[in-house]
C-alpha cells in the first residue's frame, strides 16, 4: 500500500478511465479494459499467470482466456462487489454515469471492496482508503441520517448489498487491524438494526460462526449496528465470495435460484463439506423461524482462511422482514396485520422465504417438518442430525413480544405467525 486517498475526492474521473488493474493479495493479477465497440475485456496478466497465483474468483480461473462482456458490464464477480438500491444511486450520482456503466462505478469505488481484490486505474498503485466514519463511545456530534441521505457523502470503499452502510473504524479497539461496517436503519422498517442485533445474539446458540456486532447511538439517539468485518485479518484481507458470485449471477438475480442451489455452491467450496452443509441448513431454518424473508444468494458467503481452506462465512444480515410485511398490512387495514386463517383453504398469507425450498418448483411458504427433512437430505445431512438441527434452531429462534423492538401490535403479529411456523415443524 502507498498513500492514503482523499475519501471526498470527486469520482467523475472514472468515466474517462479505459483500463483498470486488478490486484489479488496485493499483486497485479489482471486487467479490465473498456474497448469502444467491443465492450469490457477481462484478462490475466502474463506475469501473474507465470507466478502460479490463485484465480481472482472461482468463476474467473487463472487461465490465458480473456472474457468479453458487452457495453459497460463487468463479470458477475465484480458486479457483485457493487452496492444496490440507494447506495448504488448515490454512487452513480457521484460518478455522473448510468447504472449500467458498471466499469466506471467499479473504478470509482473498487479499491477497498469486500475480499482480497482491489481495482485501480491502470498505472496506479492501490492506496489505503480510510474509513468514512470513526465510531467512539460518545457520538454527540454525529447524526447517522447525514450518512444515509442522498446525495450525502459517498463511501469510496464499495460495499455490496442494499442496506445503508459505511466503512467505519472503532477508536477504542485495541486491535488496529480490525475493520468495521456501520449499518443504519433504512426505509424497510423502523428498527432494522436493533432487530439484527437481537437475531445475531439469538443465532449464537446455533453453534455456528456469527458476525460480531454491537449497537451504537448518535447524538440524537438513533441506533446503528457496528459490525466487525470477517474479510479482514491481522495479516491482510481474506478472499470472500457470496453464493451469487459463486454461481456467476449478478445482484439482480439473487432471488432467482432455489435454496438447494445456493447451498450447493457454498458447500462445494468448503474444505469440510459436512460442517458447511450443517451450517447452511441451520441458517435457512433459522431464517424461516425468525421471519427473515431476505436470505437470498448474496446473503450466504464463503471466506478463505489464512491456511488456504474455505469455510462458510459468519452469518450476517439477519433480519425480520416479516415485521415489515405486517406493518404494511396494518397500514392497509388487514386485520392482525397478516391473514393466517382463510376460508379458501390456504392456511396463510405468510410471505415466507426469499428462495424456494424444494428445488425451483419448491415453496417459499407453508413449509413443514417434511420440507425441512427433505432439504437436509438434499444437502447429504443424515436425518438424525437434521432432527437435532431442527431442535437446535427452534430453541435458538424463540422470540417473545417483549424482546421485539416494534409496536406492540406488530410484535404480537410477528410472534403469532412465527408460532404457526414453529408448530408446523414439530414432531
Amino acid at each position: 500500500m502507498k498513500n492514503s486517498r482523499d475519501p471526498m475526492k470527486s469520482l467523475d474521473y472514472a468515466k474517462s478511465v479505459t483500463q483498470a488493474t486488478i490486484y489479488k493479495r496485493g499483486m497485479a493479477a489482471a486487467t479490465l479494459t473498456r474497448q469502444a465497440g467491443l465492450g469490457v475485456v477481462f484478462a490475466y496478466l502474463p506475469e501473474y499467470l507465470k507466478s502460479g497465483g490463485p484465480g481472482i474468483a472461482s468463476t474467473l480461473p487463472a487461465l490465458d482466456v480473456p472474457v468479453t462482456l458487452s457495453h459497460g458490464s463487468v463479470p458477475a464477480f465484480f458486479s457483485g462487489l457493487l452496492p444496490e438500491g440507494e447506495r448504488l444511486a448515490k454512487l452513480r450520482w457521484a460518478v455522473k454515469t448510468t447504472l449500467d456503466d458498471e466499469f466506471s462505478l467499479l473504478i470509482a469505488a473498487g479499491e477497498n471492496p469486500v475480499g482480497d481484490v482491489q481495482i485501480v486505474p491502470a498505472g496506479q498503485q492501490p492506496e489505503t482508503i480510510p474509513a468514512l466514519l470513526t465510531v467512539t463511545k460518545t457520538m454527540d456530534d454525529i447524526n447517522f441520517a447525514d450518512f444515509a441521505a442522498i446525495p450525502g457523502p459517498v463511501d469510496v470503499s464499495v460495499l455490496a448489498g442494499l442496506q445503508d452502510k459505511v466503512t467505519a473504524s472503532y477508536r477504542h479497539d485495541k486491535d488496529p487491524s480490525r475493520a468495521y461496517l456501520l449499518k443504519f436503519n433504512d426505509g424497510s422498517h423502523q428498527h432494522q438494526v436493533e432487530t439484527e442485533h437481537l437475531l445475531l445474539t439469538k443465532a449464537r446458540a446455533l453453534s455456528i460462526p456469527i458476525a460480531q456486532a454491537r449497537l451504537v447511538h448518535d447524538g440524537v439517539g438513533a441506533a446503528a449496528l457496528l459490525v466487525s468485518r470477517f474479510d479482514r485479518s491481522p495479516t491482510g484481507p481474506l478472499a470472500v465470495e457470496d453464493c451469487a458470485q459463486l454461481m456467476g449471477l449478478g445482484p439482480g438475480r439473487k432471488y432467482s435460484v432455489p435454496s438447494e442451489a445456493v447451498a450447493a455452491a457454498a458447500i462445494s467450496m468448503c474444505s469440510s463439506q459436512a460442517l458447511a452443509a450443517r451450517n447452511i441448513f441451520l441458517q435457512f431454518l433459522f431464517a424461516w423461524l425468525t421471519g427473515n424473508g431476505n436470505l437470498h444468494a448474496k446473503n450466504i458467503s464463503v471466506v478463505q482462511q489464512q491456511s488456504g481452506e474455505w469455510m462458510v462465512a459468519p452469518a450476517y444480515d439477519l433480519q425480520c422482514t416479516l415485521a415489515g410485511e405486517i406493518e404494511q398490512g396494518f397500514a392497509a387495514g388487514v386485520p392482525g396485520g397478516i391473514l393466517t386463517e382463510l376460508t379458501d383453504g390456504d392456511p396463510s398469507r405468510d410471505p415466507g422465504m426469499a428462495l424456494p425450498v424444494g428445488g425451483s418448483a419448491g415453496s417459499r411458504t407453508g413449509l413443514d417438518r417434511n420440507d425441512w427433512l427433505r432439504f437436509g437430505r438434499s444437502l447429504n445431512i443424515p436425518e438424525r442430525l437434521v432432527a437435532k438441527c431442527i431442535d437446535k434452531a427452534q430453541a435458538a429462534s424463540l422470540l417473545t413480544t417483549a424482546e421485539l423492538p416494534f409496536e406492540r401490535d406488530v410484535s404480537a403479529a410477528v410472534v403469532r405467525v412465527l408460532g404457526i411456523r414453529r408448530a408446523a415443524i414439530q414432531k
